[in-house]
């Protein structure tokens, strides 16, 4: 467990992901922050998670997200990989304006019926697989996980979901934000806060995966002429079979 005045600044590499892990006691009851006429909503049944489809995507194109943070990306993710797993979407209005969402669910580990352990992960993380598919273990189907927030409501938004995990009492052992990217407002917004607004929350910051970043030539042309000419002729070549329908140009 890091101490959170010896924490080091991100660095520069721009393709590092990583994972955020805040243990803390946590919970469920709807919060209404003083003087700030915010509102913390806790989302946990299907129904309600579909009731917020317009609005979730209308945050998602005003705020600086991926196809990762849409409402569909998550929707489907829920529908395929929720089983036996609960919602806990965390979603914060100012006014009557959804200004920022966690997309948590609850993972729990049981142990001769009795539930041992529980944390909030993001909606996209390490799984299981579904029943019946051949693969074993658990994988990530998403990248670059992070909260959904309207620009200029950050340090509203993590101050509420701070003050959330601090305050309520349902007995969450942790939070595991994984995937997340090195740029992310977990890094940029939530972690300061926590060093220097006195949040009385045990956190670490681990490497989790590397993203590969490929720089693209302006045109296709450029392309091959950065090719030795073996590489060169097998491009052409799987590109005239991808034209004309060929299923193994890809392979």
């Amino acid at each position: 467990m890091i101490d959170q005045n010896e924490i080091k600044p991100p660095n520069s590499s721009p393709g590092l992901k990583e994972e955020v892990s805040v243990k803390r006691p946590i919970g469920e009851t709807t919060n209404r922050a003083k003087n700030e006429r915010t509102e913390i909503k806790i989302i946990k049944e299907n129904d309600d998670f579909e009731a917020l489809e317009q609005e979730w995507n209308e945050l998602a194109w005003e705020s600086d997200t991926r196809i990762f943070q849409t409402f569909e990306w998550n929707h489907i993710w829920w529908k395929h990989f929720g089983k036996n797993k609960k919602l806990h979407i965390v979603a914060v209005y100012t006014g009557s304006k959804l200004t920022g969402i966690a997309p948590f669910f609850e993972d729990d580990i049981v142990l001769f019926g009795r539930k041992v352990y529980c944390c909030l992960r993001f909606l996209g993380s390490f799984v299981s697989q579904p029943e019946g598919e051949p693969l074993t273990g658990s994988i990530s189907y998403s990248d670059y996980l992070d909260c959904i927030v309207l620009p200029g409501y950050e340090k509203i938004f993590f101050k509420n979901i701070l003050h959330y995990l601090r305050e309520a009492k349902t007995g969450f052992d942790e939070l595991i934000m994984d995937e997340i990217p090195e740029n992310s407002f977990i890094r940029n917004e939530m972690i300061p806060l926590m060093e220097h607004a006195g949040y009385e929350l045990n956190y670490e910051v681990e490497d989790a995966s590397s993203s590969p970043v490929i720089q693209l030539n302006s045109t296709w042309k450029e392309y091959l002429n950065t090719l030795n000419a073996k590489s060169r002729n097998t491009a052409r070549r799987y590109f005239k079979r991808s034209i004309k329908g060929n299923k193994n140009a890809f392979k």
